[in-house]
């Protein structure tokens, strides 16, 4: 028997609307935002190693971790 593993994500696993008003498909990491662009997932981790969502940004190339 073969085994394959889902190496993409084709159906958006949420939706989330920003403050701005754009509409984000979310894909994981990354989204798609009605404006078009491209969004990528700004987090921070805690001092006890739990990942938060600090927001979403289309000005990066890949998703960011903020250190504190």
């Amino acid at each position: 028997m073969i085994y394959y593993k889902e190496t993409e994500v084709l159906h958006p696993l949420y939706l989330a609307k920003l403050e701005n008003g754009v509409t984000l498909a979310i894909f994981g990491d990354s989204a798609k935002g009605s404006d078009g662009k491209t969004y990528y997932h700004v987090g921070k981790e805690d001092r006890q190693g739990d990942m938060h969502t600090v927001g979403w940004t289309c000005d990066a190339d890949k998703a960011t971790i903020l250190k504190s």
